[in-house]
């Protein structure tokens, strides 16, 4: 971490110690290595709710369960429309907290229906259930884990559940500098979950993205599962330039209107400043004159420095004084206390009753004598073992005399003090009258008065040469712009060495595993860290997008797949190994494309224990590759599943 700040320093010839306080000042924190993420594996989907939500009141209720296990799961049905890609919506729900259509989340009309759910899964080696009953407005849930419970509403759901998911899988929330279509103006926004949560779905609707659903969002994806050292670094830093850089630009955007609204005023000051100068040359040199005035000014405002610091001074002493005398004041108390105590406690243990203070009983010789012998009291009975302390009179008058010699201390510490704040009065009022009197001599005075002028003319000048610096200054000599360009650079560098030689294994096996989803003639792909994949067929080059939908999904799981395994040989990487792919076989004709990679997709999660759900209306191909055992269908097979 040393060996970061070091070279940021050294780029912007910075000490070390600023450039970790600038960095720290605009939230960049350093390379922390994070273990890799716990698995996530569900165990239980329930959902229930009415199928005609308008009606008042509905009166079609359903019901839906279904219970998972490891490797791959498959949602089956002879038809679209049957309630399939909404499952998966639901497990995506309730993973996120996020229900909004426009962000991966449900069907507005499903949402409607659906009044409860409850997920049970795996996270690690703790079992979580996340359960919430949607029928009122505000949808109260509860999130349980390891016996403790974190209840939401509709509003914090995200939250809750972001806050389990980040901490478990490792992943920090990523900073990001965003400028709004068509805007110059940005802000900071802070990436979380939900962003993340889209690299866990593979769907015909987010066929755009190499990773997740979001264009602009994959390569940032993509290294943050990738684990890559100093990327989370790099982010931070680049959102912070682009904010530091908007920052230096409306600061010199506004010095450049002052320093034109003020062009005219400028001049007539220019003015009046050579009008002055020309007008002070005419007075004699009095040098010896005019330099005892300055000295006589700079003693008088020394003195007057030097009153207000013994000022501040007497006025801390006053008040340590005055906590003294409160402290002595408390252990003069406690002295008297402990004297009382002892004298009191002699007393009453030398008195001899001879009766019952309350029914005249006479005490007899027996009860004195087994008082002294065994601490009973003669009275009561009661055992009496006095335990005293020879040391509390000593300490008690220890403490008051120490108190008392503070005080002391205190009150002579304030008398010095305030002799010393009347001698410098005196003092500043005497080099005040000599500078007054050195001042009233006329010519001196006149003198004086045209330098004050001319002074003043210069200030006034320096304040609009000071806008004028602003307004032609770059921001890119802004000494918190060069550090954390610095530090992006050297981020940047430090991310690239990170990922030599792991993006072409990643690269080997996105093709290996894109020939066995079905992707036949697939033969190099080209993933870089922009999350651009080009791929070729033989020697044709095809950008992703001009790939087929289906061959977009294939190579989408691909890409996930290879990330897992190659997480799994370096020791890296954050994603939990759950997969949701919706509808693998919607694009393809043909038989052989699904169940080919329904078969591929089944070796791969049981070689990688992961866990992949697919949901597809092709039913009977996906009995045929994975079993039945594996395939939940709704009964009859041409009915929906929910």
């Amino acid at each position: 971490m040393t060996d970061f700040i070091n070279s940021v320093a050294a780029r912007v010839y910075r000490p070390a110690e600023d450039v970790r306080e600038t960095l720290s000042a605009h939230g960049v924190q350093l390379y922390t290595p994070r273990s890799q993420a716990e698995p996530l594996r569900l165990k239980r989907i329930v959902f229930s709710g009415y199928k005609d939500p308008d009606s008042r009141p509905p009166s079609i209720p359903f019901e839906f369960e279904w219970q998972l296990r490891s490797g791959i799961n498959v949602l089956g049905s002879q038809r679209n429309s049957a309630g399939k890609t909404s499952v998966l919506e639901i497990c995506r729900w309730m993973l996120t907290g996020r229900d909004k259509h426009s962000s991966g989340g449900l069907d507005p009309r499903v949402r409607a229906m659906v009044r409860n759910v409850r997920l049970e899964f795996a996270l690690g080696p703790d079992d979580v259930l996340i359960e919430l009953d949607s029928s009122t407005s505000v949808a109260p849930g509860r999130l349980e884990i390891r016996g403790a419970t974190r209840d939401f509403d509709a509003e914090t759901m995200s939250t809750v559940v972001a806050d389990l998911m980040l901490d478990r899988l490792r992943l920090p929330t990523m900073s990001q500098f965003t400028r709004a279509p068509r805007s110059s103006r940005g802000s900071t926004v802070e990436q979380s979950w939900p962003l993340y949560s889209g690299a866990l779905v593979v769907g015909p609707t987010h066929l755009s993205a190499v990773l997740g659903s979001v264009d602009t969002e994959a390569a940032n994806l993509l290294q943050m599962y990738m684990a890559l050292p100093w990327f989370n670094t790099l982010q931070q830093a680049r959102a912070a330039l682009g904010a530091i850089r908007q920052e230096v630009g409306d600061r010199q955007r506004a010095a450049e209107a002052e320093q034109e609204a003020r062009a005219a005023e400028t001049a007539r000051i220019e003015a009046e400043l050579a009008a002055a100068e020309q007008a002070l040359h005419t007075f004699p040199a009095e040098q010896d004159l005019l330099n005892d005035l300055r000295q006589g000014v700079d003693e008088a405002t020394e003195a007057n420095r030097l009153l207000m610091l013994l000022e501040q001074q007497l006025a801390a002493a006053q008040s340590d004084a005055a906590a003294a005398e409160t402290v002595d004041t408390e252990a003069q108390h406690e002295l008297v206390a402990v004297r009382e105590h002892t004298q009191a406690s002699t007393y009453f243990r030398a008195l001899r009753p001879t009766a019952c203070p309350r029914c005249d009983q006479p005490i007899g010789d027996e009860r004195l004598t087994t008082e002294m012998a065994a601490h009973s009291c003669s009275v009561c009975t009661r055992t009496n073992d006095p335990v005293e302390d020879p040391t509390a009179l000593p300490r008690a008058e220890a403490a008051a005399v120490e108190t008392k010699q503070r005080v002391v201390a205190a009150v002579g510490r304030v008398e010095r003090l305030t002799q010393r704040v009347q001698e410098a009065h005196r003092r500043r009022a005497q080099l005040q009258q000599n500078v007054q009197a050195l001042s009233s001599r006329g010519d001196v005075a006149e003198r004086q008065v045209r330098i004050v002028e001319v002074e003043r003319l210069r200030g006034r000048l320096a304040e609009r040469a000071d806008a004028a610096a602003r307004a032609n200054a770059s921001p890119d000599n802004d000494p918190d712009v060069q550090v954390l360009q610095a530090a992006v650079d050297v981020a940047g560098e430090l991310v690239r060495e990170s990922a030599v030689g792991l993006f072409e294994e990643l690269n080997d096996r996105i093709v290996s595993l894109g020939q066995r989803f079905g992707v036949s003639e697939l033969t190099r792909t080209g993933l870089n860290r922009a999350a651009h994949l080009p791929a070729w067929k033989g020697e044709t080059r095809y950008n992703f997008r001009q790939l087929s939908e289906g061959d977009r999904l294939r190579l989408k799981v691909a890409v996930v797949v290879a990330l897992l395994k190659t997480a799994e040989h370096h020791g890296l990487g954050h994603h939990p190994g759950l997969l949701l792919v919706d509808s693998p076989g919607a694009q393809e004709v043909g038989y052989a494309p699904l169940a080919e990679m329904l078969t591929a997709l089944d070796s791969v999660a049981t070689a990688l224990d992961l866990q992949i759900l697919v949901a597809t209306a092709r039913l009977e191909e996906a009995i045929e590759a994975v079993g039945q055992h594996r395939v939940r269908q709704p009964n009859p097979p041409d009915a929906p599943l929910w």
